[in-house]
């Protein structure tokens, strides 16, 4: 397994540079009404979007969770959790989203008003209850490898949102052409589980070479390892993206026909 420039003192280097780099604070200098309203109102939320308290104190619950289980990581694994058994608490704190970044997701499908989410890892079931909350009427697809976390998070996902998800179990590959299949117009396709270069490029390139007039691809930890640095600046040097934004810790890619392309390294 490649880990090269994956540890933490080079994520804190690429992290500093990537402030340094940053433009573009509450949408200062973006001259796309489109991309301005993105980047204003809803990565910095000027429009005051708020999270159900449902979904916040799920997530605040499974801190402090001390319950432990087996991990079969079918990706790349994890950077700082190490073993096949682990706390609940101990992975929403190493491995989950933050609530900063979980608000982030939920702001974007409040924004985007998507058709179908695709989420592939759905890990603990964390960032899909904030995608998914998100997400209106929706139709909600989430994968997960491992069977354990597949199993915890059906059996502890927030109970006002649950009945609109489809949690499966398998691996990505297993379930790969029923996921490309549901993507159409308006689509949202969240990529977490595997920071490999040639799995990561393989999925976001079945999605946006599929000519879908509007999709957006979230990619997570973007700088993990120089292998996901790679992936991510291929995918958004390609010319089916339209705009591609870099949070450091997510990487969002759209398609939008018509728009000028656009690269932004955001301070988020």
């Amino acid at each position: 397994m490649n880990h090269t420039g994956s540890g933490k003192l080079s994520i804190i280097l690429k992290y500093l540079r990537h402030r340094l780099a940053s433009r573009y604070r509450n949408g200062y200098g973006v001259h796309s009404p489109y991309l301005y309203a993105l980047v204003r109102n809803v990565i910095f939320n000027r429009a005051d979007i708020q999270v159900p308290e449902e979904v916040l104190l799920s997530h605040r619950k499974l801190r402090r969770d001390p319950v432990a289980i087996e991990v079969d990581d079918r990706g790349a694994g994890s950077l700082t959790t190490r073993g096949a058994r682990r706390t609940i608490g101990s992975m929403v704190k190493h491995s989950s989203v933050t609530e900063k970044q979980g608000t982030l997701l939920y702001r974007l499908c409040s924004w985007y008003q998507p058709a179908t989410v695709l989420e592939f890892g759905t890990g603990l079931g964390i960032s899909t209850s904030y995608l998914a909350s998100g997400s209106g009427n929706a139709e909600i697809v989430t994968i997960e490898g491992s069977p354990e976390k597949h199993k915890y998070a059906v059996h502890n996902f927030p109970g006002g949102i649950s009945k609109k998800v489809d949690f499966r179990s398998g691996t990505f590959a297993d379930h790969f052409e029923v996921m490309l299949n549901r993507a159409g117009e308006r689509t949202i396709v969240f990529i977490d589980g595997d920071h490999r270069y040639q799995s990561t490029m393989d999925k976001v390139r079945a999605f946006l070479h599929r000519d879908l007039e509007n999709i957006m691809v979230i990619l997570d930890d973007i700088y993990w390892s120089d292998e996901m640095e790679r992936a991510w600046k291929a995918c958004f040097a390609d010319p089916k993206v339209d705009i591609s934004l870099d949070l450091f810790h997510f990487g969002i890619l759209i398609r939008k026909p018509g728009i000028v392309k656009q690269h932004l390294k955001i301070k988020f």
